[in-house]
């Protein structure tokens, strides 16, 4: 696991916010900036001293993680971050096409003037991190794009369902984005572009097909990244020798 030097920001400090949720959000954080990265066994006492909290809240921590699919158990072996295979993200990238494909017709049929505003200003903001070093910055703002857009859509059920696969979707998102290069970052964002067009002129077909479209390009690229990672987990350790 990381030294301590590198995870000062994970210490949890006062707020008004309840502790177990303050150190979720810190132990969450660290996953998707991959500070703690997918298949990294998760020991409890070095999580209390990165965190400064309590075995108890770190526990009740590592229940909310999992409930989000963030961590699982080992067996017999405490917790880990919940490993992504290339199965798993092929399968959740055909759900998201679905959902995301539906959320951009909605957006574009149901948006407010409101609605089109916060989605330009949030597209805007996505545009600022193009030359930006920081891929969390870069992260961020294009979760800020689809978080517009998905409320945007008014379909509960779907953020429902999108809910439920969050957690993996931004672990996915922060390997991708980790790994993604300028060139491929500036045409991401040029793509992106063209669906938040699309839907602030409520041009539904075409907003969809482009979500569509952006998704299986995101998959493909996923695909690329997951079997890269999971090469690099079976590589033989200090510890297998």
């Amino acid at each position: 696991m990381n030294n301590q030097g590198q995870l000062d920001y994970l210490r949890v400090h006062k707020d008004p916010t309840p502790l177990r949720e303050r150190t979720a959000e810190a132990l969450r954080s660290a996953i998707f900036n991959l500070h703690l990265k997918p298949g990294q066994r998760l020991v409890e006492s070095e999580l209390c001293t990165m965190t400064g909290v309590s075995r108890s809240s770190v526990r009740e921590a590592m229940r909310n993680l999992e409930a989000e699919g963030l961590v699982r158990p080992m067996a017999g072996r405490g917790m880990q971050v919940t490993p992504l295979s290339a199965d798993m993200g092929r399968e959740i990238y055909e759900v998201r096409g679905v959902l995301e494909a539906a959320a951009g017709h909605n957006f574009a049929e149901r948006a407010t003037v409101d609605d089109v505003r916060d989605l330009k200003s949030a597209m805007s903001r996505l545009k600022k991190t193009k030359k930006s070093p920081a891929g969390s910055q870069y992260a961020d703002a294009l979760d800020d794009v689809y978080r517009v857009l998905l409320r945007g859509a008014r379909n509960q059920v779907a953020d429902q369902l999108i809910a439920t696969l969050n957690g993996r979707i931004h672990l996915l998102q922060a390997l991708a984005s980790n790994a993604e290069k300028p060139k491929r970052r500036r045409k991401t964002i040029t793509l992106v572009g063209e669906i938040v067009d699309a839907a602030c002129q409520h041009k539904a077909k075409r907003t969809a097909r482009l979500c569509k479209a952006f998704v299986d390009r995101s998959a493909v690229f996923a695909q690329k990244v997951l079997k890269k990672h999971a090469a690099t987990l079976s590589a033989p350790t200090a510890e297998d020798a």
